[in-house]
């Protein structure tokens, strides 16, 4: 199974007002994210703002290979995970995600007490070839799914609640 595209649709004003931060950049609706798209991230809660950040943390050793998700699993023990874990979480706003079930429809999966929820993720700073600069990239960490999702799919992003902004990152 493919791991879900998320949303974040939401006005740039509903998400400062929802999340207590300021947007460092202009923001446009991402409803459905893709694989290398800017997408806005919180990296430091002491900042108080969101930045943009490439979604895909780039292997430093395969160039070609991009990780829009990582596994909380084992992330301890994974080279490329281990470091950015301990000094590189960030959240990631969002309104929900998408599930895509081979050869069926696509569930859109929603918080119905939260409009925007943050889910966890780790960064990196790359340099750009194209822009010939820096760039954050990062991932999602999913975790197993249970319950009744986990008949829809295996793997679900980590969901940090606003009470433990602080302590994540």
């Amino acid at each position: 199974m493919l791991l879900p595209n998320y949303s974040i649709g939401s006005k740039f004003k509903e998400i400062e007002e929802s999340l207590s931060y300021e947007f460092s950049y202009r923001f446009e609706p991402a409803y459905v994210t893709r694989k290398n798209q800017l997408l806005p991230v919180i990296l430091d809660h002491n900042e108080g703002k969101i930045e943009h950040a490439r979604w895909g943390i780039g292997n430093e050793v395969k160039r070609s290979e991009i990780y829009p998700w990582v596994r909380s699993e084992g992330i301890i023990r994974k080279t490329h995970t281990r470091v950015l874990i301990r000094n590189n979480r960030c959240l990631i706003p969002a309104n929900g995600f998408f599930i895509n079930k081979k050869n069926e429809s696509t569930y859109f999966i929603y918080f119905p007490k939260n409009k925007i929820v943050t889910f966890g993720g780790i960064w990196r700073l790359l340099k750009d070839n194209e822009m010939d600069r820096p760039v954050i990239t990062f991932s999602l960490i999913s975790c197993a799914s249970y319950g009744k999702i986990s008949t829809l799919t295996n793997r679900i992003p980590i969901v940090v609640h606003p009470g433990a902004h602080r302590k994540f990152l």
